[in-house]
């Protein structure tokens, strides 16, 4: 960035870095007698997001802005402690990219758990019957403003990765199930 008055494109500079400084996975399994219990711990620390949402949701327009955005906004009453720009109905230059937008996307995710119980021999020409219960992405701890911060919303292309737009959280899924050994 130059030091003169004016707001031009030699003023842009590269902000954020969806590269993460490291990532981490913790995976145990425990068994006490016909009892097993496991999970999968993973994570992502140092890496930026930027999040379109808030770009498109705050202040693109004065309908449909989230209550948090809408109450920090910029007001002649809220100069000094605004978080977002004030509303207009177009306002070109609060949805460029900026710092505004870019958060981190560090995280610790419990992508599975599950609890399984087996009755030896319980009935005639059965072996044993295990009985599971698991959940996926049961919880995740992040200081991340939206949904998941497991994102990318175009897909495959690593050349774009780390931008949430309208991307899809990771689903919660809860099964049960009955292996039956003969």
């Amino acid at each position: 960035m130059d030091d003169d008055p004016v707001i031009d494109d030699r003023d842009r500079a590269i902000i954020g870095d969806t590269n993460p400084d490291y990532q981490y996975g913790l995976t145990s399994t425990m068994t006490y007698k016909d009892w097993t219990f496991s999970f999968f711990l993973q994570g992502i620390e140092g890496n930026d997001i930027l999040n379109v949402n808030l770009n498109r949701f705050t202040m693109n327009n004065s309908d449909n802005v989230p209550y948090f955005v809408w109450n920090s906004r910029w007001t002649p009453e809220n100069r000094r402690n605004a978080k977002y720009p004030r509303s207009l109905i177009t306002n070109a230059r609060s949805v460029k990219a900026s710092d505004r937008y870019v958060q981190d996307g560090s995280y610790l995710r419990c992508k599975n758990i599950s609890l399984s119980y087996r009755l030896r021999h319980p009935v005639k020409y059965v072996e044993s019957i295990n009985i599971v219960a698991s959940v996926s992405n049961l919880f995740t701890i992040t200081g991340y403003d939206w949904f998941d911060p497991d994102v990318n919303a175009f897909g495959g292309d690593s050349s774009r990765r780390g931008v949430d737009l309208a991307s899809y959280p990771s689903a919660r899924t809860f099964n049960l199930g009955i292996q039956l050994s003969f």
